[in-house]
């Protein structure tokens, strides 16, 4: 390479923000991969229940088996922050992945069942009145909502079933806040 063709140091400086923006922009398109979560692998923000609630009442969050068809199913938890605090805790996203049994074929031909919840951290504290969680097709159309009440501890979206390779969004919105989360099968 000709030392002509050597650009300034300061011309690679230039360039980081564009790159930074653009990682940034490709892991949002990306989103969770739920296929990864039947292997163990979990990015870092996605915790086990009990490292978010403490104790586990299986009762109160109804995921003893997210489907009795299930061979395998999966639990995590994400500590989200709407810029509001309920009785200073954030809340917690819960997501429940249950691999079918019809789904025992290769993973690209699997299909999977997802339960989604939206929780106080503590249990004595009620979600804000009007918060909402949505399960939004790759498009943005709104396919579920729930929307909470004064006396709700958590909200829940009816059990959904998708294929491999399949995306859709959950967005959590009080009015003012919106947090959109991507999620493939």
């Amino acid at each position: 390479m000709p030392l002509t063709s050597i650009k300034p140091l300061n011309f690679l400086f230039d360039c980081i923000p564009d790159a930074v923006a653009h990682l940034r922009l490709s892991a949002r398109q990306t989103g969770v991969n739920l296929g990864q979560w039947f292997e163990n692998l979990f990015e870092n923000s996605w915790m086990v229940l009990e490292e978010v609630f403490g104790s586990i009442d299986e009762k109160k969050f109804a995921l003893r088996s997210v489907s009795s068809l299930s061979k395998v199913s999966v639990a995590r938890a994400k500590i989200i922050d709407l810029g509001l605090r309920v009785g200073n805790e954030p809340l917690a996203l819960i997501v429940a992945i249950a691999a079918l049994a019809e789904g025992i074929a290769p993973l690209p031909e699997q299909k999977v069942e997802v339960l989604v919840q939206l929780h106080s951290m503590d249990e004595k504290t009620y979600l804000p009145s009007n918060l909402r969680l949505n399960l939004q097709a790759e498009s943005g159309e709104i396919l579920q909502e729930v929307v909470s009440r004064s006396n709700d501890n958590f909200i829940q979206l009816k059990r959904f079933r998708g294929d491999s390779g399949e995306s859709f969004n959950i967005q959590v919105s009080d009015g003012n806040f919106t947090i959109k989360e991507t999620f493939v099968i």
